[in-house]
């Protein structure tokens, strides 16, 4: 019995995740095409940092951040 109560609220508690994961996509699709860009530049800004500071991997050289 007790199991159910907990499936039942981890299932609205997935429903709810569903539910702002889909708002959250159709706002950032109604982003103009500039504003979309710049959020593509600085995640790759992000990107490229991660990549230096991990000592196990090997930057590429071909990896560059857009302008």
């Amino acid at each position: 019995m007790i199991n159910s109560g907990k499936n039942i609220l981890m299932n609205e508690i997935m429903s709810k995740v569903a539910e702002n994961k889909i708002q959250y996509h159709l706002s950032k699709s109604k982003l103009p095409f500039e504003e979309k860009l710049k959020i593509i530049i600085s995640l790759q800004a992000l990107d490229l940092e991660f990549r230096k500071s991990n000592p196990h991997k090997k930057v590429k050289t071909y990896f560059r951040i857009w302008q």
